[in-house]
């Protein structure tokens, strides 16, 4: 594993959000994916997806639409319980979200996107924004009326539904992050720099108030003609009794950035923010109570449809749900969030991922479920080996080796050194962990780099005779029980033909006063990863893109250019030719020639891609950023209950019609079970050839729901089958595009 951040990733200002947009927009406009047989890449935690929502509008009770990064937007029309997500057609992050009714909205959000429809969300129809910046926020007076803010002081206006959009002010260095109309008439905008705007002729003309604040301000909401609040960085609270003319400073007890407020009546409001934080007020706005902290990282919205009913929306797909007004908050998406740096399959079902402060999460199906387990520490785990049914060995970031002999279910722990980057295991017993090491010199201290070897499947550890070197080594891989080689920083590469016990550099940049050898210079970038095909193919991927490419078992390297901007974190070579390498951004890369070119494959994130391994053929499994991780099929999502009460059991066994039906591409497949069965739930076109397995392993007694996304399918009708034992169902569905 490579260098990746070793805390958990706060969210992105907008600013961030337009640099990364239009650096993504520039590499794939660069690189268009021509590969046959390209596996597409289905969520499998967190579910139904794990891409960051940046809005939320609840309709009433029972339906709610949430959007965010990569295009996404989901709907709900029983409250939460289950989530089905949208195809908007876009891959750019919507930031703002407005509906009429439960049929007619309107979203927002980078390049100048705006989305309209009229069916529910079944189909979305680009609207000419006339804008290439960002839009942030839209609001209506009605079904016809509404307006739009964004980058660069951005303005935009709708008299017709949202069809059409005329400019109303524009040209400011302003990044206006949020708007409200508090009447036909008039409207306030807020944003960058304490920027506040209002309007008392419906957007004709805006007039600057003084907010007396410089911090930035995301949210604004009003309870009648009169009174507002606006929300902003450091728990900044601005109020208004004058319909926007004035505003005041109040007290809101917190330094969390606020991102979203809304009031339910004239006195009750709620705002959201950094860390998950709640406050309340029942004054109009005067004093503010926390009501909640650390639900989730950070609340980027909220919408309410009455005084205690609403949804909060976050980051990697957090979706919560409150009944008491923002006091308590039920995850509608409990699955675990925790950045995973390493993953390991021991066969095609049975895998295991390692992350953010000893998070582990494991399949024993093929990755259609993954289970979460803990292991005492707070150290983050950069890699892990399977070495058979019981055995697994794992590294972190503070120099410690986890060992298991019971599947996971306890670990002993010892330490090597200063940081543990990567582990791989030749053999059941040989084993070789890298990363960096530091010593004492007189009057201060210096790195080294750090081999230890194990030759008892991780009981013990020694220090091989090595070159002492003052690099960290980032990676390691066997390609037999002989051939290793590791990687790391500034271009630097190690050999070693005898398991481990000896190394030689092949390339780098090393100390002059450290032991000498004629090795040439590959790259002063750092190499996170790398992956023997067989014992002479081996590629190693590293910082800005580059690659290195080994024809003969890591004696000699050439640099081969991705052109990709971001940092690969890992690859894995299925064979002598095809190649996978993940990164930064959602990066995901192919190559079909052994690594001298590559092409870019959309993994459906942004969120970094830290490690990517296989358990089969040439189908991967991906982990990353905020429990990313992403495989050959979907992962099962089981339905929210309702209430805290008892399940109820199934009287019988039984599959439902998929919803929604027609369908355009994902549709949720509910079913039934009596008992504890082995199941099998595959999709058929017309012709009975098998699309896709859903489903392939034991699952327990009770309802569960499984998404199918059928991205890259032709419209018409497809027929899908559960299987337990001897019992058949058969059910159809219809794909309209």
């Amino acid at each position: 594993m490579g260098e990746v951040p070793s805390i958990e990733p706060s969210h992105r200002s907008a600013a961030q959000r337009i640099v990364r947009a239009r650096t993504i927009l520039l590499f794939l406009t660069l690189l268009v994916c021509n590969l046959p047989a390209q596996q597409s890449w289905h969520w499998q935690n967190p579910l139904p997806q794990g891409n960051t929502l940046r809005a939320v509008f609840a309709v009433d009770a029972k339906v709610v639409y949430v959007a965010g990064d990569v295009g996404t937007i989901m709907k709900t029309t029983n409250g939460g319980l289950t989530w089905i997500a949208l195809a908007s057609g876009t891959y750019n992050d919507l930031s703002g979200l407005w509906f009429s009714d439960a049929a007619k909205g309107v979203v927002v959000g980078d390049s100048g996107t705006i989305l309209r429809t009229k069916d529910g969300g079944a189909t979305w129809l680009p609207q000419q924004s006339g804008t290439l910046n960002a839009l942030y926020a839209v609001t209506f007076v009605g079904a016809d009326t509404g307006t739009v803010v964004g980058a660069l002081g951005e303005i935009r206006k709708t008299t017709d539904g949202g069809t059409t959009w005329n400019q109303e002010f524009g040209g400011s260095a302003s990044m206006y992050l949020a708007v409200s109309f508090n009447g036909v008439n008039k409207g306030i905008i807020a944003g960058s720099s304490g920027s506040i705007l209002r309007t008392t002729n419906g957007g004709a003309s805006w007039s600057r108030r003084f907010s007396n604040t410089s911090n930035r301000l995301y949210g604004v909401s009003f309870n009648d003609t009169s009174n507002g609040i606006v929300v902003g960085e450091f728990g900044i609270i601005l109020r208004t009794t004058d319909g926007g003319a004035t505003w005041a400073q109040q007290q809101s007890g917190t330094s969390y950035h606020l991102h979203g407020v809304q009031f339910t009546d004239a006195r009750t409001g709620v705002a959201v923010g950094d860390a998950g934080i709640v406050l309340r007020t029942t004054d109009g706005g005067i004093n503010w109570v926390q009501q909640s902290l650390l639900a989730v990282s950070w609340f980027s919205g909220v919408s309410f449809t009455s005084t205690f009913l609403g949804t909060a929306v976050g980051p990697y797909g957090a979706i919560s749900r409150t009944t008491d007004g923002g006091k308590t908050w039920t995850a509608q998406t409990p699955d675990p969030r925790s950045t995973l740096y390493g993953i390991n399959f021991l066969d095609a079902s049975t895998g295991v991922a390692v992350g953010y402060n000893g998070f582990t999460m494991r399949t024993s199906d093929a990755g259609a479920s993954w289970k979460s387990q803990q292991i005492n520490t707070n150290d983050d785990l950069r890699g892990v080996s399977m070495l058979d049914g019981n055995t697994e060995v794992a590294i972190g970031t503070r120099g410690n080796v986890f060992r298991s002999t019971d599947g996971g279910v306890s670990w002993s722990s010892r330490a090597l050194g200063l940081e543990l980057s990567g582990i791989s295991f030749g053999s059941r017993t040989n084993g070789i962990a890298v990363g960096r090491n530091q010593v004492s010199i007189p009057g201060s201290t210096e790195d080294r780099t750090l081999l230890m070897r194990t030759t008892n499947g991780g009981s013990s550890w020694f220090t091989p005779p090595a070159p002492i070197r003052r690099h960290s080594m980032k990676a390691v891989s066997f390609a037999n029980a002989n051939l290793a080689v590791a990687v790391g920083d500034s271009g630097n590469i190690l050999r070693s033909i005898d398991g481990g016990q000896n190394w030689l550099p092949r390339t780098g940049i090393w100390p002059t006063d450290d032991l000498s050898y004629a090795v040439p210079i590959l790259t002063s970038l750092r190499l996170n990863a790398l992956s023997f095909a067989d014992t002479n193919k081996a590629l190693a991927v590293g910082d800005s893109g580059v690659v290195a490419q080994s024809n003969d078992g890591g004696i000699s390297w050439t640099l081969h250019q991705t052109w990709s901007p971001q940092r690969l974190f890992g690859v894995h070579m299925f064979d002598a030719q095809n190649a996978i390498a993940v990164g930064d951004s959602g990066t995901v890369l192919r190559t079909a020639d052994g690594g001298t070119t590559w092409t870019a494959i959309s993994s459906g994130t942004t969120n970094a891609l830290y490690a990517v391994a296989s358990n089969s053929g040439t189908n991967s499994t991906i982990v990353g950023e905020g429990g990313t991780i992403l495989g050959p099929t979907p992962g099962i999502v089981t339905a929210i209950a309702e209430t805290q009460s008892a399940p109820t059991v199934p009287t019988g066994f039984q599959l439902d019609q998929n919803y929604p039906n027609p369908f355009n591409p994902s549709t949720a497949i509910s079913y039934q079970l009596i008992a504890n069965s082995f199941i099998t739930l595959k999709v058929f076109d017309m012709l009975g050839r098998e699309i896709a397995t859903l489903v392939n392993g034991r699952m327990d007694a009770g309802s569960h729901t499984v998404f199918w996304n059928a991205y890259g399918m032709a419209s018409g009708v497809y027929f899908y089958r559960i299987q337990s034992g001897e019992s058949t169902l058969t059910r159809k569905m219809i794909l309209l595009r």
